[in-house]
């Protein structure tokens, strides 16, 4: 769904829309403990980071020119890791300092916020296509590609196991605080 959005809608918007879920997922984070109302925020976070991920490689390739395109892709992925290194490390630092979870996902939050609305203004735009749903129909039924979409389905709704063991394999195993 993503890809074929990144055919038929800008993905400027698609960006926005997703850092916007991803905000909403950690602001509600911070601001509940409802089992229903988490189910949500996770749901919601499931589609928001996926979205973002797919819209932002595709708006990459296609405003990316011909012309030094190599080093582009590794400014590109160098840069992404190493923001992804820094919030993790920026994240340490805080709950090492006794900040609570609820106060980084809020924090957290009210940054993606800011995010989606900078957003709006400094991406820019990408071409679009009009495509039909049935031109995909012949290749969606096709067994191999059921298949496929089934794994990505059930890796998408994982909900993090790896994440919220993380931290108890690094105190208990490793025995870090």
């Amino acid at each position: 769904p993503s890809g074929f959005s990144n055919d038929t809608i800008r993905s400027k918007n698609l960006i926005t829309i997703a850092i916007t879920l991803v905000g909403i997922y950690y602001f509600g984070m911070s601001q509940t403990n409802s089992f229903y109302a988490i189910l949500l925020l996770f749901l919601l976070g499931a589609i928001g980071m996926p979205l973002y991920i797919s819209s932002s490689d595709s708006l990459f390739y296609k405003t990316s020119a011909d012309s030094g395109v190599r080093q582009k892709i590794g400014l590109f992925n160098g840069l992404n890791y190493l923001m992804i290194a820094a919030g993790m490390i920026t994240a340490g630092y805080f709950l090492n300092l006794n900040f609570s979870f609820e106060k980084i996902f809020f924090v957290v939050g009210i940054i993606f916020f800011l995010f989606a609305i900078l957003s709006c203004f400094i991406l820019p735009s990408s071409q679009t296509i009009k495509l039909e749903i049935l031109n995909y129909k012949r290749d969606i039924f096709k067994p191999k590609v059921l298949l496929f979409m089934l794994i990505v389905f059930l890796f998408a709704i994982h909900f993090g196991a790896e994440i919220t063991s993380y931290g108890l394999f690094l105190e208990n195993n490793l025995n870090l605080n």
